[in-house]
């Protein structure tokens, strides 16, 4: 499918986050806001670490930039592009003033050309000795086995471990010997080294899925050993089982284990981990996508401390069902005899029905045995040069899945679901051939993931280099650099890939986890990636009309303060983290809002005048609210410390044992249960979700470091820390391992880390918080780079630069995996499937490495799976929720919501409405969220949001062709809440009039009756209170039958004089002149109900702030359609229709995009040609006139 992230976007020189030229420009005067304060003279700054980066500071104060002197600056910048000595390049193509969107721009400084690739560390600073954390020491038996670490050549200088890597169960062993647990997905195998033998013991397996789970199973005995087994020959054996010392039907084994299946880590890079065992001389890289899996032997042969014989061996606790086939020819499998191998051996083992393929690197003497009793072994007992020495030229075998379905024996691998519709798969056409044309070359233990950030260029290049070694160096004289290595690559992968590769015209797949994973050939995969648009900004700015509702709601979100407790640093470190990103985002919001109003867009000028925007010293306050609420956790000083822990290398939180009572930690450093504790913190000691927590702080630093360059730079390495640990892009940082928590080549994250061990693997539970953690490492890179350019210090920028460019990296990567893994979009990608077809839904909650889940570890309630990977809202959010996939994910997420209670308090209908947005309904989405009670943005899923933040992004969605909404069903018009079961709306005390037609009536975005019963069960208001409220006040035309207030009198309230005669600026208003024509007509021209037409007057306490009497206007003639009484009501007689004027509309009309109208109520006729085109009336219009040709009425029977 193919990516929504849109261009490169640098940091400008202004340090403001996508600031127009002419707004950096300009010879303006600062810009005043409506109540006349000027932002760039306030004298309110804080004293502590004051921050020169604010554009609205104060520029009399010592160490600011002069007005005259940024002018002079800019001239400088502007000649010295001119000459060539330094140049510019703008990332957007200037929009005309007055355009729909205004310009968004950014500079970039082009002195010479960066490209930065991850190579130099962020930092070599000691996070102790240099930066004061104290050192932590964990208990002996959370610390990493040091055992699988022995050899110090092996395992570097640094010292640090992974914990959440996509092979961290491997290095999970307790005792030395491993179990079944540690177990690797590396697609298509699954592996581990608890087979019957030291070795790698591997799995072939199969996808079995029903509606809300997917799994990988594999059968125990059916997998197979590559590895190292005592010769015993000659002797009496009985099967032993692949797991323990024992048979397959659970008895004890009469033999004795002999040979121990330890091993210790030899290397490990960031696509590959090389393992070596301690009781044979062999050793095994293991990278995802291999065809085979390889065994090196440095030896041939050894000996137990009895004198028996160790050898190279290829063993299954199955019997073979026929001959193997060596070199093409059938030999007699038979203990007694040994026999030549010069080049391969395939293998059907019985009852799985599985065939495999042995290549050895050069000729060698086998000897074969296969019974029901001892099983099946193949082993070599020699090379026919008879040669000793193999530490220059190792013995090296390989072993291929080649069938599941050999004889058609085994009915779960001989039906499998098609999920690349033009694939062979396994055992299909040429794969044989294949498998033996590319078996010399196999990817070595150096397998590394390198990218390049090119500033000049709007991809990112990813490479994977898998290290290609050769089996045989002297089998043939190829190019290792050619297309001889083949890999396995996966749906985002070959998403990305010019032309999908083939093998004689064909393509070969075989089922993953997460997709078909498909050959492709290279010793270096070299991708173009996307590069995401990073910033505080969408794309586009909120659109005029939701500058009202954006304007009340700053007017508290730019108050909000954090818990007392959180600004002590007590708590833990992802609510923590959640509220300060909250508060940097409201800062964000606000000073885009105040720099459009200080603009010259004349789209906003008439609202721009009419609302009041914070202050320079609301703003200040704010920012000195996040200052603080920041620098507790960063500079050590909080309650619950940040510390180092020595033994894996990261960045703990001391922890704490929260006291509700006294809202305090009762523990004080060094006395930190986060490491004694797995559900601390979601298990913050054991690095558990590290990306999630520290990416909401990271993000909140940026936003801080935007507004006070101080303090950026004084804190630069502290927060280096947090960046440190979660995207540590280089393998010389000795005090942090690389990329904790990415498998690069799944391009997602895994947050489990190193708690306990999963038989399902690693798992991510939120991919939307993977994205936002590494979009605030770029943001925060991205804002360094501004702030050292600034202070001319080469250092800082450099290293900016590696920071902006790694979080680059890792968000663009997670968006690709997140939409393509997470989100699940029918018939996308050519049809290829990810999931199997029994998985009806459309996202995931969890995806383990084998398996994935409908639901999420606090519950499986579809509102909760979907919620989780909506949260944050960014403006990286618009680049992973595309409008096609919320579009079919709506529906399910909005009943969910609506069917569960607390659902909408608990914050998680602040998703439900921004991917209602997404899906076209920007204003009802607006209206929705206005609604939601204050408690949405304090429950647990809401603490995050803010009703600022949330209507900012509905505000700034692009125009969508919109989802088709069923009118019958109350979320869609709506709130979540339901109504009380037990009250039931009847009439609002006035059964004459207020009957079940008017209670069903759509006014505006809801029917009268829902709004009235969202506000008695929402409010707690009375069903006299809420009618009136609703019929007399909000929505008197539609509703009015139902105001309590006029039980004695039907008639609408009387025309009063607010409405005055429309200006003629507002009869050319497009937007305000396409009303229908009544005797009166009056237009709503300010507040949320802006361009509404009504025939009676607005209430000014409502919806609407101020209004107009229209039907003077020049241009548009009173055109009655109705004749109608004084009161603006039809004087037509109930027998009378409207079949002359607008008649039912023809379906293609009906149901083409310009219909919008409602059904049954509200204003059913459609103008479709004239210019109100597309406009809704509640009376006909009047045809033949210049506002409207023809129009038509919207029926149920017309959609049909």
């Amino acid at each position: 499918m193919p990516s929504e992230t849109s261009r490169l976007l640098l940091p400008s020189p202004n340090l403001t986050d996508e600031v127009s030229t002419k707004s950096l420009l300009a010879d303006t005067e600062p810009g005043l806001g409506s109540n006349g304060t000027s932002f760039q003279n306030s004298a309110a700054r804080p004293q502590q670490s004051q921050g020169n980066g604010a554009w609205w500071a104060d520029e009399s104060q010592g160490g600011k930039t002069t007005k005259k002197c940024r002018r002079a600056v800019v001239a400088v910048l502007i000649f010295a592009t001119l000459i060539g000595a330094i140049g510019y390049a703008r990332s957007d193509k200037q929009q005309d003033e007055g355009s729909d969107v205004p310009p968004k721009h950014s500079l970039i400084p082009q002195t010479f050309h960066h490209v930065s690739t991850g190579a130099i560390p962020l930092s070599n600073k000691d996070p102790v000795h240099d930066l004061g954390l104290a050192a932590f020491k964990r208990p002996k038996d959370s610390r990493p086995p040091k055992f699988l670490f022995h050899d110090e050549k092996h395992s570097g200088k640094s010292r640090v471990f992974p914990t959440n890597s996509w092979y961290q169960n491997l290095l999970m062993t307790s005792d030395g010997e491993p179990s079944g647990l540690n177990r690797v997905y590396s697609i298509p195998y699954l592996i581990d080294m608890a087979g019957a033998i030291p070795g790698l013991q591997f799995f072939a397996n199969h996808i079995a899925a029903s509606t809300s789970i997917v799994q990988i199973y594999s059968m125990d005995e059916y997998g197979m050993v590559l590895g190292a087994g005592v010769d015993h020959h000659g002797e009496k054996r009985n099967k032993s089982s692949s797991h323990s010392d024992k048979n397959s039907d659970g008895s004890d084994s009469e033999i004795e284990k002999i040979l121990s299946n330890q091993y210790f880590v030899r290397n490990m890079s960031s696509l590959s981990v090389t393992l070596e065992w301690n009781d044979f001389p062999m050793h095994a890289s293991i990278a995802k996508g291999m065809p085979y899996v390889t065994m090196v032997y440095d030896a041939i042969e050894a000996k137990t401390k009895d004198g028996k014989h160790i050898r190279p061996t290829i063993n299954s606790i199955k019997s073979l069902a026929a001959d193997p086939i060596v070199d093409q020819h059938k030999i007699k499998c038979d203990d007694s005899k040994t026999f030549r191998v010069e080049r391969e051996v395939e293998m059907l083992i019985s009852e799985s029905d599985f065939s495999w393929l042995a290549f050895f690197s050069e000729p060698v003497n086998v000897r074969c045995v296969s019974s029901k009793e001892s099983g099946f072994s193949l082993q070599v007992v020699g090379t026919v040069d008879a040669r000793d020495d193999f530490k220059t030229k190792p013995l090296v075998v390989r072993v291929a899945w080649l069938k599941s379905c050999s004889t058609g024996g085994n009915p779960i691998y001989c039906h499998q679901e098609l999920m690349h519709p033009s694939a062979l798969m396994l055992g299909q056409g040429l794969y044989g051939d294949i498998l033996r044309n590319h078996s010399n070359y196999y990817p070595g233990p150096d397998a590394k993931f390198s990218y390049a950030v090119d500033e000049s260029k709007d991809k990112i290049a990813l490479t994977f280099d898998w290290d290609v070694q050769r089996m045989s160096p002297d089998h043939d004289d190829a190019d290792v650099s050619n297309s001889q290595l083949i890999t396995f690559a996966l749906p985002h992968h070959y998403d990305l890939f010019e032309t999908m590769p083939k093998f004689d015209s064909q393509i070969y797949c075989v089922h993953s986890m997460i997709g078909p994973a498909c050959l492709t050939r290279g010793a270096k995969w070299e991708i173009d990636e996307d590069v995401p648009d990073i910033g505080m900004r969408a794309i586009r700015p909120p659109a005029p009309w939701a500058m009202e509702s954006l304007a009340d709601s700053l007017k508290d979100d730019i108050q909000f303060t954090l818990p007392k407790y959180y600004k002590k640093g007590a708590g833990d470190t992802y609510f923590s983290g959640k509220r300060l990103a909250k508060l940097g985002r409201i800062l964000a919001i606000a000073e885009e809002t105040i720099e459009i109003c200080n603009g010259k867009n004349a789209l906003y000028s008439d609202v721009c005048n009419r609302i009041s925007l914070p202050s320079s010293k609301d703003m200040d306050n704010a920012v000195s609210e996040l200052r603080s609420a920041v620098e507790i956790w960063v500079n050590g000083s909080a309650i619950t410390p940040f510390v180092y822990d020595s033994e894996w290398g990261g960045l703990v939180s001391c922890g704490c044992d929260f006291d509700e009572s006294t809202r305090d930690c009762r523990n004080r450093f060094p006395n930190c249960p986060t490491f004694t504790d797995p559900g601390l913190d979601f298990g913050n000691g054991f690095y558990n979700d590290h990306h999630f927590h520290y990416g909401y702080m990271i993000y909140a630093a940026a936003i801080l470091s935007h507004f006070d360059h101080d303090w950026a730079r004084e804190h630069f390495e502290d927060v280096l820390l947090l960046i440190r640990d979660i995207a540590n892009p280089s393998d010389d940082d000795d005090f942090f391992p690389s990329w904790r928590q990415k498998d690069w080549y799944q391009g997602n994250s895994w947050a489990s880390g190193i708690a306990m061990l999963y038989l399902n693997g690693k798992n991510q539970e939120s991919s939307s918080e993977a994205v936002a953690a590494y979009e605030g490492v770029a943001l925060y890179g991205k804002v360094m780079i501004a702030v050292g350019e600034e202070a001319h210090d080469s250092k800082l920028t450099s290293a900016a630069r590696e920071v902006y460019a790694a979080g680059l990296v890792a968000t663009a990567t997670e968006l690709r995996s997140t939409k393509m893994y997470w989100h699940i979009i029918r018939g996308g990608n050519d049809n290829i499937k990810i999931y199997p077809q029994n998985y009806v839904e459309f996202a995931v909650g969890m995806l383990w490495q084998t398996m994935t889940q409908f639901q999420t570890w606090f519950g499986s309630a579809p509102y909760l799976a979907y919620g989780i990977q909506l949260m944050p809202i960014t403006a990286i959010s618009e680049a992973r929720d595309g409008a096609e996939w919320a579009k079919m994910m709506y529906h399910s997420l909005s009943d969910s919501c609506y069917d569960n209670e607390g659902c909408t308090e608990t914050g998680w209908g602040v998703g439900v409405q921004a991917i209602l947005a997404t899906a076209g309904h920007q204003k009802l989405a607006l209206n929705k969220t206005e609604m939601m009670p204050a408690e949405a943005f304090k429950g647990p899923a809401g603490d995050g949001h803010s009703l600022t933040n949330t209507l900012w992004y509905i505000a700034t969605r692009p125009a969508v062709t919109p989802l088709e909404l069923n009118r019958n069903r109350g979320n869609d018009l709506g709130d979540e809440p339901k109504p009380p079961s037990e009250f039931t709306l009847t009439d609002c005390g006035r059964p004459a009039s207020c009957t079940d037609f008017v209670l069903d009536t759509i006014a505006g975005l809801y029917s009268c009756r829902q709004r009235i019963q969202w506000l008695i069960w929402q409010e707690g208001k009375s069903e006299t209170e809420a009618c009136g409220q609703v019929a007399g006040i909000e929505n008197p035309h539609e509703c009015g039958a139902c105001d309590p207030a006029e039980a004695n009198d039907d008639s609408v309230t009387a025309e009063t004089p607010q409405c005055g005669a429309c200006t003629e600026s507002e009869c050319q208003n497009e937007l305000l002149n396409r009303c229908p024509r009544y005797l009166k007509t009056y237009v709503c021209t300010g507040g949320s109900s802006r361009g509404g037409c009504s025939s009676v007057p607005w209430d000014l306490h409502g919806q609407c702030s101020s209004c107009c009497e229209i039907s003077a206007c020049k241009e548009h003639p009173i055109a009655l359609s109705v004749d109608k009484d004084s009161s603006g009501h039809s004087s037509k007689s109930d027998e009378e229709d409207d079949s002359d004027s607008c008649p039912i509309c023809e379906k293609d009309i009906c149901q083409s995009k310009m219909n919008l109208c409602p059904i049954g109520g509200g204003a059913p006729y459609l103008c479709y040609e004239g210019e109100s085109k597309g406009g809704c009336a509640p009376e006909p219009w009047a045809v033949g006139t210049k506002q409207c040709d023809k129009c038509c009425k919207v029926v149920d029977e017309c959609k049909n």
